[in-house]
């Protein structure tokens, strides 16, 4: 069993600093985290000295990179997007595919299942599928294929309970009829269910609560705000998100979805302890400012540092990956490091209920580390106890 020592480092646990700690990897389990160094016989030796030293960030919502895509649903893809999304820190993520026919959700499930079997390594770990769709509010649906937006069918629910073992999320609108009951029976397998591209007014909200809705998806983003009935304000999806105890929300921090006055106004009513950051990077992500080219159907262009429909009728989806956007709440909105660090690793753990194995450094957990500099410039990323990238001896491909 190999045995790693990271040593020198400013370690970051639960929120605190260990100035000049180390941490021992044995095999794919963190064995020990020490304020002072830790001499381990035979051990590989990383020197951390004058680098953070931090849990692994975990990316709840990722569709792809380069041109490539989960809902490709090819191996190809699959490791592609992994070994670069390791480039950028991020040890765990979810499979995301955008709105897909009942074949195509088909075929991704297809492929992470084939994916897992295989054990494939070198890159992110992926946790499993999380569904973005398709059953959503037209209305609310911003960049998603409006062709495939639909209520659930018989059919969908015998594909999803076939695959209750590798969907690990579903976003969708608690309004959209079939919804709750969706909800209700998804959530009692432990699939986290999270409220997205909706219409939806408070009560329509709350029976998805009730049954077991637990999470906002980009809160902001396709997300119904308060509006009028007659004399009465009604609330709507982003006002429940930010205030409902049962639920956490998420949020994409490339400064473009949201600007800092929103990221402040979150995470300042729901707390950094219930906000996660996810990167909702696309297709586009990796490529050039100025490029076109399709997505889901539809032309895209990467314009001002994210990607746009070409017709400008909304955003597209990012091109910032998970570790950037933790500098981004560094320089945006002037949070501090260790609350940013939080964002991308302790709060996604909790949301997806795997906080006893991730989020974290201490003995026992999964050995994910990411080493970094100030500006969170990655110069390591280790997961299950394997370093998959090393910026010392890294080529661009």
């Amino acid at each position: 069993m190999t045995d790693i020592v990271i040593k020198g480092g400013r370690v970051i646990v639960d929120g605190t600093l260990l100035e000049g700690g180390s941490v021992h990897l044995r095999g794919n389990k963190i064995a020990a985290v020490s304020p002072g160094l830790l001499t381990v016989p035979g051990a590989t030796v990383i020197d951390a000295t004058g680098r953070y030293v931090s849990p692994g960030f975990i990316d709840l919502h990722v569709h792809g990179a380069l041109q490539r895509s989960f809902s490709d649903a090819t191996i190809e893809s699959f490791d592609i997007l992994t070994r670069f999304y390791a480039r950028y820190g991020i040890t765990a993520l979810q499979a995301t595919p955008s709105a897909l026919p009942l074949e195509g959700m088909r075929r991704v499930l297809d492929a992470y299942r084939q994916w897992r079997d295989g054990k494939y390594r070198g890159g992110s770990e992926i946790l499993g599928v999380h569904l973005e769709g398709p059953y959503f509010s037209y209305e609310q649906r911003g960049a998603q294929p409006p062709a495939y937006i639909r209520a659930p069918g018989p059919d969908d629910l015998a594909l999803l309970r076939d695959n209750l073992d590798i969907i690990t999320e579903i976003s969708l609108a608690p309004e959209v009829p079939g919804n709750v009951a969706l909800t209700r029976e998804l959530s009692s397998h432990g699939v986290v269910v999270a409220a997205a591209h909706s219409a939806a007014k408070e009560y329509e909200i709350l029976p998805a609560i009730e049954a077991g809705l637990s999470h906002v998806t980009h809160i902001y983003s396709g997300s119904s705000m308060v509006i009028r009935e007659g004399l009465y304000r009604v609330p709507g999806l982003v006002e429940v998100g930010l205030t409902h105890p049962a639920l956490t929300v998420e949020m994409i921090a490339d400064g473009k979805h949201l600007p800092p006055t929103l990221m402040r106004l979150i995470t300042r009513a729901r707390g950094t302890d219930r906000t996660c950051i996810v990167s909702d990077a696309i297709s586009a992500a990796g490529r050039p400012e100025g490029e076109r080219f399709e997505s889901d159907g539809a032309e895209v262009v990467i314009q001002d540092g994210v990607a746009m429909m070409a017709d400008m009728t909304c955003f597209a989806g990012s091109v910032t990956p998970l570790g950037r956007m933790v500098y981004n709440l560094m320089m945006l909105i002037d949070m501090p490091l260790l609350e940013a660090v939080q964002m991308a690793t302790a709060v996604p753990a909790r949301v997806l209920h795997i906080e006893n194995r991730k989020g974290r450094l201490a003995a026992g957990l999964d050995a994910d580390v990411v080493i970094f500099d100030e500006r969170i410039n990655v110069d390591k990323t280790i997961v299950g106890g394997e370093v998959v990238f090393d910026r010392s001896v890294w080529k661009e491909e």
